[in-house]
C-alpha cells in the first residue's frame, strides 16, 4: 500500500516541480536605446515583465558602445505603484535625454515608486525628475 500511494506522490511533485525550473519567467522589453553625444556611453530604457500579478519594472541602464547590454549598469528601477503613476507601454511614462556629453537627465511619472536611483554610473551625471508632464531637459 505504501509503494502505490509514493508513486502518485512523487509524479504529482515531478509534475509541479517541472513548471518552476523553466529558467526566468519574466521577460525584457527594450524600449529606447541613446547614445551619448562623445558616444562614450549607451543608456537603454527597458520594461521588464515578471507576469500578470506583478507591476512591470521599469529600467535604465548605462553602458559603453558595443557591450552587452546585459553588462551596463543599472541606475534606475521603479514602477507603477500598481498603477498610480502613468504608465507607458506597460512601464513607468519617462523620458531620457543626454543634455551633453556625460550628462543624463531623467524625466519620470511622478507618482512612480522608485526602487532605485543612481546619481552617478560610468562617469555620467545623472539627474532626475518627477514630472507628469514629461520634460526632456532640466529646467534651471
Amino acid at each position: 500500500m505504501i509503494a502505490r500511494m509514493k508513486l502518485p506522490t512523487l509524479l504529482i511533485a515531478i509534475f509541479c516541480l517541472s513548471g518552476c525550473g523553466g529558467g526566468d519567467p519574466c521577460s525584457n522589453t527594450l524600449v529606447e536605446k541613446l547614445l551619448d553625444p562623445a558616444g562614450t556611453r549607451v543608456a537603454y530604457h527597458y520594461i521588464r515583465d515578471c507576469g500578470a500579478t506583478r507591476d512591470h519594472a521599469t529600467s535604465i541602464t548605462i553602458g559603453a558602445p558595443g557591450e552587452d547590454a546585459a553588462k551596463a549598469d543599472v541606475i534606475f528601477t521603479a514602477d507603477s505603484r500598481h498603477g498610480a503613476a502613468l504608465t507607458e507601454g506597460g512601464g513607468v511614462r519617462l523620458r531620457m535625454t543626454w543634455t551633453q556629453p556625460g550628462m543624463l537627465f531623467v524625466s519620470h511619472a511622478e507618482k512612480a515608486r522608485i526602487f532605485r536611483q543612481e546619481s552617478q554610473a560610468r562617469g555620467a551625471r545623472i539627474t532626475y525628475r518627477a514630472s507628469d508632464g514629461l520634460v526632456a531637459e532640466p529646467i534651471p
